[in-house]
C-alpha cells in the first residue's frame, strides 16, 4: 500500500514542482482552517453551556 505522501512525491516528478506545491498548500490551508474551526465550535460550546474558559481549567472540589 502507498501511502499519501509518497504518491505526492511520484505525481511531483510526473506533473512538476507547481503540482507538488499546491497540493502541501491546499492540505496545510485546509487543517489550519479545520482547526480555527474545532477552537471557535469548542468556545461557542462551552459559552451555550454558559462555562467560562477559566472556570474550566481551576480544579473542582
Amino acid at each position: 500500500m502507498v501511502d499519501f505522501l509518497s504518491l505526492i512525491m511520484f505525481k511531483k516528478y510526473e506533473y512538476g514542482e507547481e503540482f507538488f506545491y499546491n497540493i502541501i498548500k491546499k492540505l496545510v490551508v485546509d487543517e489550519t482552517v479545520l482547526f480555527r474551526y474545532e477552537i471557535k465550535r469548542e468556545k461557542n460550546l462551552k459559552n451555550i453551556l454558559g462555562l467560562n474558559l477559566e472556570e474550566l481549567s481551576e480544579p473542582r472540589f
